[in-house]
């Protein structure tokens, strides 16, 4: 218990048959409480989780008690003393068994993780801003991975390129097999050596879509390295000028 809380967990101690449940002192400050505040019962916890996560974490708990699941772990929310709510992390283990089975004590901690959940909601919010603003201007944004060979794309590429966001990102080679033959080879030849000599690279070329349709494509990319010098990374955007082209045809710009 002085290990747990002094990392910041709170501890409980869940006498399953009786109900009642011993809960630390970190566990009760967690969430705005002294130590005289909150009863020994299950049923204190029970009535500060909120009403949009209780059914979901007591299906949880039961169903780890009775073996549907190894492992006792749950996300959410608990209500503190000034009427706010703090994102809980809990974990548990059942110590003791009757000689049937029967769970009888189940240890567990509390973690609180508002910040995390908080951080993560801004990532969730900067990341559908980032997926409009490329919609909106016709520019998605990929990754390729040198030693993997991995390419990663953004959802607008998918779109750019009219392939199905659900089949995944295509390999290199098919991924070549799509450009125009007419602009294959200079393609090639610019990122190959944009990877090996580390140079960035910004190109004009035509690609067939899935459905026939001719698409003329700007690619923008850089090298990126790892400490021993070492290629590891071209990180880059794609934007589609079709429009542009169609309404006034121009001739390819080769670099």
């Amino acid at each position: 218990q002085f290990a747990l809380e002094g990392a910041g967990d709170g501890v409980w101690d869940w006498d399953v048959q009786g109900g009642t449940v011993f809960f630390s002192s970190r566990w009760k400050e967690m969430v705005g409480y002294g130590d005289d505040e909150i009863q020994n019962q299950f049923s204190e916890w029970e009535k500060l989780v909120h009403k949009d996560d209780k059914k979901q974490v007591l299906q949880d708990i039961e169903n780890y008690l009775v073996g549907v699941t190894s492992t006792y772990q749950n996300e959410h929310r608990l209500r503190c003393k000034d009427g706010s709510y703090r994102w809980i992390l809990t974990r548990g283990k059942i110590v003791t068994r009757a000689d049937g089975g029967e769970p009888l004590r189940m240890i567990g901690t509390h973690t609180d993780i508002t910040e995390q959940k908080q951080t993560e909601k801004k990532l969730r919010k900067s990341e559908l801003h980032l997926q409009i603003a490329q919609h909106i201007s016709q520019i998605g944004s990929w990754e390729f991975d040198s030693a993997s060979g991995k390419i990663t794309w953004s959802e607008e590429v998918f779109h750019i390129f009219g392939l199905p966001k659900e089949k995944g990102t295509p390999s290199l080679e098919d991924l070549t097999a799509m450009i125009h033959p007419e602009d294959r080879d200079h393609h090639s030849q610019v990122v190959t050596k944009a990877i090996e000599q580390g140079q960035p690279y910004n190109i004009d070329y035509r690609i067939e879509r899935s459905d026939g349709a001719l698409a003329y494509l700007k690619a923008r990319g850089e090298t990126f390295y790892n400490a021993q010098g070492q290629i590891t990374q071209l990180i880059g955007t794609v934007q589609d000028l079709s429009l542009i082209h169609i309404s006034e045809p121009t001739r390819l710009r080769r670099i």
